[in-house]
Parts: C-alpha cells; structure tokens; sequence
C-alpha cells in the first residue's frame, strides 16, 4: 500500500442488514434488528489498484468494492449484497474492473463495467 493511499481518508458509509448489533453474542439465532449503518475511516487486509489514468483507486472493504479520489474523499460503492467481492483489479483501458467473488457460491472471476456497473462472469 502507498504512502498516498494510506493517507487518504477512507470515508465509507456502510449499511448491512447482514451485520447484527448485539451484545455480546455473536451465535445467536436471532434474526438482524435491521441495518447497521458506522463510518469506517480505516481498514485492514485490503487489496486495491490504481487506475490507468492515476486519478482514482479501486478496493475492497468487508466484503464489497469501492471506489475513490486517489487523493481521498468519499468513497462509491460500486458493489453490495452477501456476496464477498474482493481482489479487484483496473482493465488496462480503466473501463472495467476484474475482482473475485462467491456470488455464485464458488470463487469465480468477475468484470464489473464502470459507468453502467453491470457484471459479468467470466
């Protein structure tokens, strides 16, 4: 990771009805209250590629693909659901980006169109 990216201020809004606030029981059987929105200003074991053109980065924070200023600021998601999205990499032209996901229940190969956001598996 760069000195510029670690830098940059990750302000990513996150909404999840996937993550339950409870106290202290994770196992529990309880259905989610509902969404549990946060602000993470920071994240651990990312994986990120800059665009060809050098203006913005590509990453991945718990699960989901983002987008940003290289030079920071708020984060796009340009992903969402259960599925865990990771290992994203630019297209040599900057128009598409590969990453990794399970949305199909295995680990597949995935392009995901800047500009449209459509998706297609490889």
């Amino acid at each position: 990771m760069t000195a510029a990216v670690r830098t940059a201020a990750l302000a990513v809004t996150l909404a999840s009805s996937a993550l339950v606030a409870q106290t202290g029981k994770v196992d529990s059987g309880r259905p989610p209250a509902g969404p549990l929105a946060f602000t993470a200003t920071e994240g651990t074991w990312i994986d990120l590629d800059v665009a060809p053109d050098g203006r913005t980065i590509v990453f991945d924070l718990l699960g989901h693909l983002y987008e940003m200023p290289i030079g920071g600021g708020s984060a796009t998601a340009l992903t969402r659901g259960t599925s865990f999205d990771h290992r994203p990499h630019y297209s040599p032209d900057g128009k598409r980006i590969l990453f990794t996901s399970d949305r199909t229940g295995a680990q597949e190969l995935w392009i995901l169109h800047r500009g449209t956001y459509s998706l297609e598996q490889l």
